[in-house]
């Protein structure tokens, strides 16, 4: 790791980091390539800043978030010009191929569109901004909301989000998108079980446990509501389960020990699994229990 010079100071802000690196990137692609700083995404209230890069004139871009390397920058574990190269050469591994052809047809004709539809599990109430102007399903403390998925790449996927003008366009429902994307998501983006040992009370490595995601490790806690999965965990532990649906990326799940505390337990889960200290990553503080005999999640 490179030390930071006095001329880094200055861009100890997100923003300042966000403008910088945009400079930089640019610099060392070339003249072919334009790159553009995304300033309106947000997670759970949390702003996103992310780095939009698009080779000649094709429309689709690479997108890479700039918040965690800012974090990387700002606990000196490398310097710019070391997260410079980082970023080159996460573009490099996952920019579109120019093969790839981006039909944005599809998104106006509902019997194309609906085809792409899936889900995912976000925070309601720390997303009830976004929510305002989104198509969703409120589940417990969370909700669901929609994309159109268009396609997968190396390490991404091409995908935007459902807008209330898009029901509008296509005169159809929230119940609509449900129907569709209940069915889609499981097949366009399988789940996995990685089973891991679980905490106990005292912090020591004891039980088994799963961590369920989709095959992209990514937005992934939306597995828990594909049909069939819970059930099928379930009966390979031989009872009833408690979930914990700690981030957006994936949910953490155990067989129910009996008469536990189950806010207590995911309080101590919690503290182990989100010391990376993602807060637009994270999900709920609430912990569920699905009955194996009512194949039903209970709060």
């Amino acid at each position: 790791m490179q030390g930071k010079t006095k001329d880094e100071g200055c861009y100890m802000s997100l923003n300042g980091f966000s403008v910088y690196m945009k400079s930089a990137i640019k610099a060392r692609l070339g003249r072919d390539y334009k790159v553009l700083v995304d300033d309106n995404s947000f997670a759970n209230g949390v702003q996103v800043k992310k780095l939009d890069i698009l080779e000649g004139d094709s429309d689709i871009s690479a997108c890479i978030e700039l918040n965690p390397f800012f974090q990387k920058y700002i606990n000196d574990e490398f310097s710019l010009p070391e997260l410079e190269q980082q970023i080159v050469d996460i573009y490099h591994r996952n920019k579109p191929p120019k093969c790839f052809e981006l039909d944005r047809s599809i998104m106006w004709n509902w019997n194309k569109a609906k085809q792409r539809i899936i889900f995912q599990l976000v925070n309601k109430e720390k997303n009830k901004n976004l929510l305002l102007s989104t198509p969703h399903l409120e589940w417990n403390d969370l909700a669901i909301i929609f994309y159109f998925h268009f396609g997968e790449l190396q390490n991404g996927r091409v995908r935007f989000l459902v807008e209330d003008y898009h029901l509008e366009l296509w005169n159809k429902t929230v119940s609509d998108l449900w129907k569709e994307a209940e069915q889609n998501t499981p097949q366009l983006l399988p789940h996995q079980t990685l089973c891991v040992k679980g905490i106990d009370e005292k912090g020591n490595l004891s039980f088994p446990m799963y961590i369920l995601t989709n095959r992209m490790m990514s937005d992934g806690a939306g597995c828990i509501l594909y049909q069939g999965v819970l059930k099928e965990i379930s009966d390979l532990m031989d009872g009833d389960l408690i979930i914990i649906p700690n981030s957006v990326d994936e949910t953490f799940i155990i067989k129910d020990p009996g008469n536990v505390d189950m806010e207590e337990f995911a309080f101590i889960l919690r503290i182990v699994t989100q010391m990376d200290g993602k807060p637009e990553k994270f999900l709920s503080n609430k912990a569920y229990k699905y009955v194996r005999s009512l194949d039903k999640v209970i709060c």
